[in-house]
């Protein structure tokens, strides 16, 4: 009992924290490790390089794959409820949405974007995951799931100068596992509860050595909690067969000709998220400094979620099919990475205008130079999305939010360095220039600050940043036309009736990138010693991990 005290306290001293593990440690081994062994495992998303987690220079936890399973997460989101600083709200069963430090509802009072967070950027071993079209993640579409994480590192503050547009609030890096040992790999896992959820997964994989390969694969299904849905005509719950329209108020739902299509918006009423993910991995050690990776695969599925207002009812349907494909390279001080995603998205089923089809490509390279005391790192990055609603949408009456074929791409140049005025006093700099089809101006990105190591158990740090969303389709080509009606009175009828209208919807090439400026003083301590020597726990372990 009086250990369990101790590690409460200790707890309660440090705050918030998250758990972490380095890369080549067991399980039996994270069982014996301090909390200074833990403060000194091996982080790369804080300023993409391997480091200690003490010495980070940004605001970042990490969490290890048995610290999950020991916290009992039954979802690789869920795993993100371990992490302080995030906001993970369930909206439906299995469907969530993730704010970094609060920084949700972006911009203020937007109409039509009331859930996603559009300003942070979600990646799969550096790959980034955003959804172009209105911005954000949708997170069911991730193709990995809980059996396939290694860790989860979460930088919190702008990174955009590190990562490009849509890390201006901060990074979440979902870093896949590998073999942990030479031969055959193995993990399965399935679940099941109530109301009726379903997650079977497993992975599969062979260490030849310098080359190893796992595929995996991944089910979700989850039911609402109930099978009745609120009505924005009279605020309301209703079973599923009076969803009615507000606007006009309680007039059936219909598709763009005209026609009742309630039961092709809603298709299952019950289902909250149905999810099929597959991958493949494939690791080649060149040598102890070279290394090429391959990974690919893709993902079904159809989730009942709050996305826009429909003028029913919070909750529609989304639906997506997607592959990948990503490649990276690294070649002694020379990384490369280059990743495709494609598809089909329905982003709201029933509705004209959310069905589009998409292919995107990111690149990336980057060089480091070592110059006695100075470290330096150019880079230069290409991004092109292309989104296609033609094929859904009649583009000649303004039917779809796209209205064709579009194009979002940016050319871009990044810089970092890393300079030891002394032993234990650096300054970090980095800085991004974007520059976007759809503008003239030069978006530029950055991020710099100093940090001072007092000794091995105290440091302190500033940090001073601005970073960048990028542009999505919705804001810049949107031309859309959504017939309505109105009430009115028209003499001599003194009733209000309904007038036929409509509503234009008109996105513009002007609009100026969202942006996000931080400043942040932080400290960071190794309390572990000090508290154990004053409270007589010595012998006691907390396997915790946190910086601020």
């Amino acid at each position: 009992m009086m250990k369990q005290l101790c590690l409460i306290a200790v707890a309660i001293t440090i705050g918030s924290y998250a758990m972490a593990q380095t890369d080549s440690v067991s399980v039996e081994d994270i069982d014996e490790l301090s909390l200074e062994d833990l403060m000194n495992v091996t982080v790369v998303s804080a300023s993409k390089k391997k480091e200690s987690l003490f010495d980070a220079p940004l605001s970042i936890s990490s969490v290890s794959k048995e610290e999950i399973r020991k916290a009992g997460c039954t979802s690789m989101i869920d795993a993100l409820r371990l992490v302080p600083g995030l906001i993970v709200r369930e909206i439906t069963p299995g469907n969530y949405d993730v704010h970094i430090r609060g920084l949700d509802n972006l911009p203020y009072k937007s109409t039509f974007n009331y859930a996603s967070n559009t300003i942070s950027l979600v990646m799969i071993d550096n790959r980034p995951v955003y959804n172009y079209f209105n911005g954000g993640t949708s997170w069911e579409t991730l193709p990995v799931d809980i059996n396939d994480v290694e860790k989860i590192e979460v930088v919190r503050g702008s990174s955009a100068s590190l990562y490009g547009p849509n890390a201006a609030s901060g990074v979440i890096n979902i870093i896949t596992r590998r073999p942990s040992k030479d031969g055959l790999y193995a993990v399965s896992n399935v679940q099941y509860g109530n109301p009726t959820s379903i997650l079977p997964n497993a992975s599969v994989g062979y260490d030849f050595g310098r080359l190893d390969i796992v595929v995996s694969g991944n089910y979700q299904q989850h039911d609402r909690h109930e099978d009745q849905y609120f009505r924005w005509v009279d605020g309301k719950k209703h079973p599923y067969d009076s969803i009615v329209s507000a606007l006009p108020p309680g007039a059936p739902l219909v598709d763009a000709n005209g026609a009742p299509n309630l039961k092709e918006r809603y298709p299952q009423p019950k289902l909250a998220l149905e999810k099929f993910g597959y991958n493949a991995f494939v690791n080649y050690e060149i040598s102890d400094k070279s290394m090429l990776s391959f990974t690919g695969g893709g993902q079904s599925s159809r989730a009942q979620s709050v996305f826009i207002d429909n003028l029913a009812t919070p909750l529609s349907f989304r639906e997506s099919n997607t592959y990948y494909a990503d490649t990276r390279v690294k070649l002694n001080k020379f990384t490369s990475q280059f990743s495709y995603l494609g598809g089909k998205q329905n982003a709201m089923r029933g509705n004209k205008g959310y069905t589009y089809d998409l292919n995107t490509l990111d690149a990336i390279t980057e060089y480091e130079i070592n110059i006695k005391k100075l470290s330096v790192k150019p880079g230069v990055g290409f991004r092109n999305a292309v989104y296609d609603d033609s094929k859904y949408s009649n583009v000649s009456i303004n039917q779809g939010f796209i209205n064709g074929k579009h194009t979002i791409s940016n050319i871009a140049g990044s810089l970092r360095s890393e300079y030891l005025i002394k032993e234990k006093l650096k300054l970090l700099a980095s800085v991004r220039a974007d520059q976007y089809n759809v503008s003239d101006k030069l978006f530029v990105s950055w991020n710099a600050g100093p940090s001072y190591k007092i000794n091995d158990k105290h440091m302190v740090r500033a940090v001073y940043s601005k970073a960048y969303r990028g542009p999505f389709f919705y804001d810049t080509y949107n031309s859309n036309r959504v017939p309505t009606s109105i009430l009115m009175v028209i003499p001599p009828n003194p009733f209000p009736v309904p007038v036929p209208a409509s509503i234009d919807i008109n996105g513009s090439k002007s609009i100026a990138p969202l942006n996000i400026t931080m400043m942040e003083i932080g400290y960071r301590a190794k309390l572990t010693s000090i508290i154990m020597q004053k409270s007589n726990c010595s012998g006691s372990r907390l396997k915790t991990s946190h910086t601020t």
